[in-house]
């Protein structure tokens, strides 16, 4: 009976350390894959615009329309600021690839950078030419990515990028006065930047649900 008590004694203790480990190893898991409360996120809207270093030369059937990869010609203009951008009068703008992302996208002299995650095109419309000789094209690209700043946790941003451009040509094809611009509009979310989880994370979250399964059968 004595050897009984003792055995019994020593397999509840048992249990109550293994539930006691479950139950640290799920609190840990939901603590790396929580976001912190306090976060300061950036919020606000900001444009961009100017116009390009190069383009495609005369003769050709495409100027901006067909691009996948841009010029940019600074300085570059700075409009409507608002929310955490608010006072920004400067920025620099850099050429980019919509096929070699992320890349820088713009840096403001309010101390602000933009990184570009995803460009896609959301329209394009190819070289077209009126009766008087004038031909235009467009693309319109829908963007997102990071925005940081110091004393800001980084913030996703949304927005869309459009550029322009006309020459002197006809039946399709420029022929001379090749010219573009471009012009960008860009919000911050105030919300955190989506992020996969790492391998190891993700083992601590599973383990701590299995603590949890496991203390709601006892």
């Amino acid at each position: 009976k004595n050897w009984r008590q003792i055995y019994l004694r020593i397999q509840k203790s048992m249990k109550i350390k293994k539930l006691s480990f479950f139950s640290g190893v799920f609190a840990v898991g939901l603590a790396l894959s929580a976001t912190t409360a306090s976060a300061a996120f950036i919020t606000g809207s900001i444009s961009f615009s100017d116009g390009f270093d190069s383009l495609p030369s005369a003769p050709t059937s495409s100027i901006v329309s067909g691009l996948t990869a841009f010029d940019i010609a600074n300085p570059i203009q700075v409009n409507g600021p608002t929310g955490d951008f608010a006072g920004t009068v400067a920025a620099t703008a850099y050429d980019f690839d919509i096929n070699a992302l992320p890349t820088s996208f713009f840096d403001t002299g309010s101390g602000f950078s933009f990184e570009l995650d995803s460009a896609t095109v959301g329209s394009a419309n190819p070289l077209n030419c009126n009766s008087q000789g004038l031909c235009t094209d467009d693309i319109q690209l829908d963007v997102s990515g990071v925005v940081s700043g110091a004393g800001f946790d980084d913030t996703l941003f949304l927005g869309s990028w459009t550029a322009n451009a006309s020459c002197l040509g006809g039946n399709g094809l420029c022929e001379t006065d090749v010219t573009g611009s471009w012009s960008a509009s860009l919000t911050a979310t105030g919300q955190e930047v989506p992020t996969v989880p790492v391998p190891a994370t993700l083992a601590l979250i599973g383990l701590g649900l299995v603590g949890m399964g496991y203390k709601k059968r006892k």
